[in-house]
């Protein structure tokens, strides 16, 4: 017979909290031992280190309960629609964009970076009026310096297939997988 536990949540809002939040999250963590928990960090704006810091804890305790396997990665994006009658010039993300719905709603672009586990790894925010494709580089470079990805595999499709991105993976020494519809004309 299993026990059902419930799950206590800590909800931290943060504000360039660069010098505590690997002690907060550290002390939460030898605290509740075993027991499951959750940390919701609301950053209010925070312009220092502290959201890299908490992502930094966060993967290192991935990697030491369950595991993280860097050989590959997922990477893909995809936009959430706001019920906003306007774009929204407070944080620069709700604008209007491609939805992948078909909605004229301001929208904010979401990209996700999974590793060979289908564990998220980094995430990041774009405003809506961002095509896929623009995406990408931001991404690919901040997993290649922030992960030390000894190689990255880049399986693109036809939203990811510019002329910037194929060339920086090139650049890159990426191995590259290309899906495109090829015409031919006789």
């Amino acid at each position: 017979n299993k026990v059902c536990l419930s799950v206590i949540r800590f909800l931290y809002q943060c504000k360039n909290e660069q010098k505590h939040i690997a002690n907060f999250l550290s002390a939460i963590g030898k605290h509740m031992g075993n027991y499951p928990y959750e940390v919701i960090l609301v950053d209010t704006g925070s312009t220092d280190d502290t959201l890299i810091l908490a992502q930094k804890y966060i993967n290192e305790r991935i990697a030491n309960l369950i595991g993280r396997n860097f050989d590959y990665g997922f990477y893909d994006v995809t936009n959430y629609y706001c019920e906003i009658d306007y774009s929204d010039e407070g944080d620069g993300l709700r604008k209007r964009g491609v939805s992948k719905e078909h909605r004229t709603d301001p929208i904010i672009q979401f990209g996700l970076f999974m590793d060979k586990n289908k564990l998220p790894v980094r995430m990041m925010c774009f405003p809506g009026n961002t095509s896929d494709s623009k995406t990408y580089l931001p991404m690919i470079t901040k997993m290649k310096a922030k992960q030390n990805y000894e190689r990255i595999i880049s399986v693109a499709d036809k939203g990811m297939n510019s002329n910037d991105n194929l060339s920086y993976i090139l650049y890159l020494f990426i191995s590259l997988f290309i899906h495109c519809k090829v015409k031919i004309f006789l």
